[in-house]
């Protein structure tokens, strides 16, 4: 399957379509704005030079897992870097070892873990009020995860828990 191996930098609308039932209403009804524009590229497509780097860091640790090449990325973007995409290598990602899950209500919990580091992401790169912003709004949005019917209710408590209690 072809999946993406690069985006837009995070932000308070792509949160919302991505860990609230708004981005399912818009799937269903295929109304997803997309101006084209590239801000970074997906860890396992990426080529760095070594004095960008050393210069500016690799990978933040405070990160777990997801959003820590778009961080990174960010912190190039602020200091003059752009991303390019070479057609010409091709690039072959055959397993998604990092969280291969096969029960399906486990897909809420990796979305959970999606959503910690994008709290974390909303903090360092687009600032405390960006981040609360995002966070007032969601605990109204969250609750309607109640009724979408793929989930376990105890799942679905669980990803509402972390929408209000995550610090």
């Amino acid at each position: 399957n072809i999946i993406h191996s690069y985006g837009k930098f995070p932000n308070l609308w792509i949160g919302l379509q991505r860990y609230s039932i708004i981005g399912t209403l818009l799937n269903l009804f295929k109304l997803h704005y997309n101006d084209n524009k590239i801000d970074y590229i997906t860890g396992a497509d990426l080529f760095i030079r070594r004095n960008v780097i050393e210069k500016y860091g690799l990978f933040d640790p405070d990160f777990f897992m997801y959003y820590e090449e778009s961080e990174m990325q960010f912190r190039y973007k602020k200091n003059g870097y752009l991303c390019t995409i070479y057609d010409i290598p091709k690039i072959i990602h055959l397993e998604n070892y990092s969280m291969n899950i096969s029960h399906k209500s486990n897909s809420l919990r990796k979305n959970r873990i999606a959503l910690i580091s994008f709290y974390l992401y909303l903090k360092k790169c687009k600032g405390v009020f960006y981040y609360f912003l995002f966070r007032f709004i969601y605990m109204f949005i969250s609750p309607l995860l109640l009724i979408h019917p793929k989930y376990s209710f105890k799942d679905k408590i669980s990803f509402i828990k972390t929408a209000y209690l995550y610090i």
